[in-house]
């Protein structure tokens, strides 16, 4: 066991490394759809899962960032289970401003994970010495995030248990300089970005909802956004109302948690089964 020094100085241990890979944005539809008529978010979900079932090593979970389906409906949901169960690795799935919570809980109730408080879909799991916190961030509804007092008393609680620890969520508790993206309320993260500032044994913040890879230091921490494993938002920096997608190509990502530290890795569903040696050819 190494010892790993948090951002406050003490000593936090970890116990070998951790692979977990992040696929984000589904937006899964029924049989025969096309999200907005035009993407085949199911296809691309299966592109992703075969990805993933190529990875060297294994990743020890998947989380899944939110925005599994559409619109939250049983159908979707069916649809997703089945092309998820493909997956040859467990999931960790958490809630999106697209899905809702009532269908969410039936199609994952067979996970045996300890959702709350309340009606709210949180909970810890632990994987060799690496503490994850799902968290809620979800306004059933509505694109906007929301983290009230119910379920910030359950993140305190939670952080208490001081092991390395990753936060994973669906809206970045931060801007992500999309103007049309980002929340009306610029400060609806404001407290629990205080428990995290408390709390050095958060070695990572892993978000959904932007639909690409974006990284920052947040609080002190290792924060990443994952790209859609089917449509991209468009990269347009701007304060601009106007939403707007893009055919980029999808991708997911890898977090490994070794020696102290957390490292994110990227890549594209696209041409990742194509494989050649260099040198096998001029």
């Amino acid at each position: 066991m190494i010892p790993h020094r948090g951002r406050g100085g003490q000593a936090i241990s970890w116990e070998g490394q951790v692979d977990i890979a992040q696929i984000s944005d589904f937006h899964v539809v029924e049989t025969g759809a096309l999200a907005y008529g035009r993407v085949d978010t199911g296809g691309a979900l299966r592109r992703a899962v075969k990805a993933l079932n190529l990875l060297d090593p294994r990743p020890a979970a998947v989380l899944c960032t939110g925005d599994l389906t559409q619109s939250g409906k049983d159908a979707e949901y069916a649809v997703l289970k089945a092309i998820l169960a493909e997956l040859e690795a467990p999931i960790l799935p958490l809630l999106g401003n697209h899905d809702r919570r009532a269908g969410f809980r039936r199609a994952f109730e067979d996970l045996g994970l300890d959702f709350g408080p309340g009606a709210y879909i949180q909970y810890a799991y632990d994987l060799n010495g690496l503490r994850i916190l799902v968290l809620d961030t979800v306004t059933e509804g509505s694109d906007e995030p929301l983290f009230d007092a119910e379920r910030l008393i359950w993140l305190k609680t939670a952080l208490r248990f001081e092991a390395p620890t990753l936060l994973v969520m669906h809206h970045p508790p931060f801007p992500s300089g999309v103007g049309w993206l980002d929340p009306k309320d610029p400060l609806w993260s404001q407290e629990m970005a205080a428990a995290i500032a408390s709390a050095p044994h958060v070695v990572g913040v892993l978000c959904g909802h932007v639909h690409r890879t974006m990284i920052r230091r947040w609080q002190n921490t290792h924060a990443v956004t994952a790209p859609s494993t089917a449509h991209q938002v468009a990269l347009h920096l701007s304060s601009s109302a106007r939403p707007l997608l893009s055919n980029e190509a999808p991708g997911f990502l890898v977090h490994r948690w070794a020696e102290g530290a957390l490292s994110t890795y990227a890549a594209s569903t696209l041409g990742f089964e194509d494989r050649f040696h260099p040198g096998s050819g001029d």
